[in-house]
């Protein structure tokens, strides 16, 4: 029997339903291919082939999809017949129709296998299914195999400079923090290529997703409870001199089942790649963030204070989460040139769908995104704005 080249471990969703280890240095993954696949109707016959290049240091794995069915590589849609290089890790993502999920199929070389699987980090934890993708990284569900324990890994490549520092400053910063609302890191495993950054395993759904499931704005009540955890979480970073740099609705979850009473529920504050510890200085130079949360100080050329860039998130958040919508997104113009307009203006283009909120709301998220960051919020005065101390809530 040939020695396996390299191995394909899929997952529908949460549940592993196969791995294969391939012997053909040409391989299609398809319903008339591959006997178990069968019963997928959604799978087509020939959906995707993998085809290994080269010989030995120069070896090169080529992906190329058979078929018009929608198919992602790394969550990027892959258009038919083109050809991409894949690495190991790499994901490649067919949707599962009626289903809310996908099959996703990870790929490990055997190089990889050979040269990194002896790492401690695979004799102490066994991968179960792709969560997503993170900054710089790719997170996975694992299982330490002496205890069975539910974890989640960030696995990022670190031959990358850039990578690299990114991978050691989000291992730095979690070293540090310890809180309800902030996620818990529980070690940090390097090789020569990646470093697995392995923290608790949070069920549930982050913000974005709930309320792309709910189809509707949070009432003030879910607002403040949601609100007065993300301050809390984000207080105790600043109380320790870090800075999150990317706070957004797609780093924040919901712990568990979203069906329970939302007062029970909690939310963790996760993706700390872009984090930062400040010494001395309340300043810093690097430009970080995603685009409907930049802050104006960001546009500019110069430092600005991290602190009160985590404060303009924040707002941006709580305006979203209030009328569903970013507040310096003209509606019916797609331009990043007026978006950086009105955000270094101030400019609020939802203004109808912002006045239907409390006067309190409307006064702290004001207070929040104010142009000028000497004047904006701290994360105490934030918290100890009458909409978070006072129980009057409008519903």
């Amino acid at each position: 029997m040939n020695e396996h080249l390299y191995s394909l471990f899929i997952f529908n969703g949460n549940e592993e339903v196969g791995r294969m280890q391939i012997t053909k240095k040409q391989f299609i993954y398809g319903r008339n291919e591959v006997e178990f696949l069968r019963k997928y109707i959604w799978i087509s016959r020939q959906h995707f082939q993998i085809e290994i290049k080269g010989e030995n240091e120069k070896k090169e794995y080529v992906l190329t999809v058979k078929t018009n069915v929608i198919t992602f590589h790394n969550n990027k849609q892959i258009k038919r017949d083109t050809e991409i290089f894949i690495n190991s890790l790499d994901v490649i993502s067919i949707p599962i129709p009626k289903a809310s999920m996908r099959q996703n199929i990870i790929f490990i070389s055997k190089e990889f296998e050979e040269k990194e699987m002896g790492c401690c980090f695979y004799t102490k934890y066994q991968i179960i299914k792709f969560i997503g993708s993170g900054s710089f990284g790719k997170v996975f569900q694992i299982k330490r195999m002496n205890n069975n324990k539910i974890l989640a890994v960030k696995i990022i490549d670190i031959t990358q400079k850039k990578k690299s520092e990114t991978a050691q400053r989000e291992s730095e910063v979690l070293d540090k923090i310890h809180h309800q609302n902030i996620i818990e890191k529980y070690e940090t495993i390097q090789s020569q290529r990646f470093m697995y950054i392995v923290m608790e395993y949070v069920e549930g759904l982050t913000l974005a997703q709930y309320l792309q499931l709910k189809q509707q704005t949070f009432n003030e009540n879910e607002i403040k409870i949601i609100t007065k955890q993300l301050f809390n979480a984000v207080n105790y970073l600043h109380s320790n001199k870090i800075i999150h740099r990317d706070l957004k609705l797609e780093n924040v979850m919901i712990r568990g089942k979203t069906n329970e009473e939302f007062n029970k529920l909690n939310i963790v504050v996760m993706d700390f790649g872009l984090g930062k510890i400040l010494e001395t200085k309340d300043y810093t130079l690097t430009k970080c963030g995603t685009s409907n949360y930049t802050s104006p100080q960001i546009l500019q050329s110069g430092p600005y204070d991290g602190f009160k860039t985590d404060i303009w998130c924040c707002g941006v958040m709580l305006f979203y989460m209030s009328t569903g919508m970013f507040p310096f997104n003209q509606e019916g113009v797609n331009s990043s040139l007026m978006l950086r307009i009105n955000i270094r203006n101030g400019k609020i283009c939802h203004q109808k769908e912002f006045n239907m909120i409390s006067l309190e709301l409307q006064d702290l998220i004001k207070n929040m995104l104010i142009v000028d960051e000497q004047k904006r919020f701290t994360i105490q005065q934030c918290l100890n704005h009458e909409f978070i101390s006072l129980k009057h809530q409008k519903i």
